[in-house]
């Protein structure tokens, strides 16, 4: 039970924490940048909780380069040259990690 108690109170003063912070600073966000903005800065706290992984980090950091790098393509294709480039850079990391693995396990 103190465990069950101490993780719900903790969970609790976090929650009430952030709620505050929010509160606090919405004024300071500007009106025009609208739900879009909230809905970005909510998908970046889920996708920061799933990289587990130094694939996971290399697959992010080229996502976010390919993303500005292809800025300019119409129809927001931006968007699906990041998603290729994540998925390839992952692939080859998680590739090269696995070789690297098995050469030094040999070794």
């Amino acid at each position: 039970m103190p465990y069950f108690l101490g993780g719900g109170l903790l969970l609790w003063v976090v929650w009430q924490a952030a709620s505050m912070v929010g509160i606090l600073a919405a004024g300071t966000i500007p009106l025009h940048w609208g739900l879009g903005f909230a809905g970005t800065l909510a998908m970046l706290g889920l996708t920061y909780g799933l990289i587990d992984s130094r694939a996971g980090w290399v697959a992010a950091a080229v996502s976010g380069a390919a993303a500005v790098a292809a800025y300019a393509l119409p129809l927001k294709l931006n968007i699906v040259v990041a998603i290729a480039a994540a998925v390839a850079a992952w692939l080859l990391t998680e590739s090269l990690t696995r070789r690297a693995g098995r050469d030094g396990a040999s070794a």
